[in-house]
């Protein structure tokens, strides 16, 4: 998925209110296949999740912790955050010094590169009424760099974003298919490959070498059935099969067709090329070694490949 930046927001998409475009970047891999179906999504509005309200939240944290690393007035918004925790603490604070990591290397090739916060991107020239929010984007000479963050770890977590991601709302969902979607993911996990390198010690603490191999099934899935999926479903509706359902039977046979064409992949599943990171064993209050938080963040963004 793409990466963000930003610089020179008084007020942020989120905060203003202005939600979702009908034909959103996000979900245009559907709406090039379906125009009808941009349409028909937007009919069923937005809903504001457990986890939407977190992701929220750790986004508002780390705009914050962005602007305070680039010299930027901010106010810190900790003690109105409802899911604050040491968790957000630190994704919040890795956010930050990897942007500024991005701004630093823009520097060796431009002198005076611009960086911009919850950046309101309007791509209407090309799309009508095409507009998204920027987490962040550092515009230089030759080189735009997009950078997104992505907030939540675990199954629950990965079945929403599963949802969102062809364009459906997790939470209208039926509960059978909300569980459907898990037990996939669940199986999609128990693929899950890495291999253990070298480990050092410093103290008490441990780093190990993790090797990751990155599941490669939903871009494999959109790039090779899915074509054939809409076909078929386009077919379907102009014959007037679909005729009889509601909105909300009509998102379900949709999204259940896209959730068996991904589940028939788990058996013959493929990986990316192996990604190598250092991972952090440190000792807890009760004398167990255990996984920062970080790294479990790190592990499970490297394990499926979007």
């Amino acid at each position: 998925m793409p990466d963000k930046q930003k610089v020179n927001c008084t007020a942020g998409t989120r905060e203003a209110g202005l939600g979702h475009a009908v034909l959103s970047a996000s979900s245009s891999h559907r709406w090039l296949e379906c125009p009808p179906s941009a349409l028909l999504c937007s009919k069923a509005g937005d809903t504001a999740s457990e986890f939407a309200m977190q992701g929220t939240d750790a986004h508002s944290l780390c705009e914050h912790k962005l602007k305070t690393a680039l010299g930027q007035k901010s106010k810190d918004p900790t003690e109105n955050l409802q899911y604050f925790d040491e968790e957000m603490a630190d994704c919040s604070d890795m956010y930050a010094q990897y942007v500024m990591e991005q701004l630093e290397a823009a520097k060796e090739k431009c002198k005076d590169p611009i960086v911009l916060i919850e950046q309101h991107l309007d791509f209407s020239r090309w799309v009508p009424e095409g507009f998204g929010t920027g987490d962040c984007v550092i515009v230089s000479d030759e080189t735009l760099t997009v950078i997104d963050f992505k907030y939540g770890v675990g199954i629950l977590v990965e079945a929403e974003y599963f949802a969102d991601y062809f364009q459906s709302d997790y939470e209208l969902l039926s509960e059978a298919t909300q569980q459907k979607i898990v037990d996939m993911y669940k199986q999609i996990y128990a693929k899950s490959k890495y291999e253990l390198g070298e480990t050092t010690k410093n103290g008490e603490t441990y780093l190990v070498s993790l090797t990751v191999y990155p599941i490669d099934i939903i871009d494999k899935y959109v790039e090779e059935d899915f074509d054939a999926f809409y076909d078929d479903f386009q077919a379907r509706l102009n014959n007037g099969e679909f005729n009889s359902l509601s909105d909300d039977e009509f998102e379900e046979t949709w999204i259940n067709g896209i959730i068996d064409g991904v589940s028939a992949r788990i058996s013959t599943i493929d990986y990316l090329e192996p990604e190598t990171i250092s991972v952090q064993i440190t000792k807890d209050s009760d004398d167990y070694y255990t996984i920062t938080d970080n790294d479990f963040q790190r592990i499970d963004s490297l394990i499926i490949q979007y």
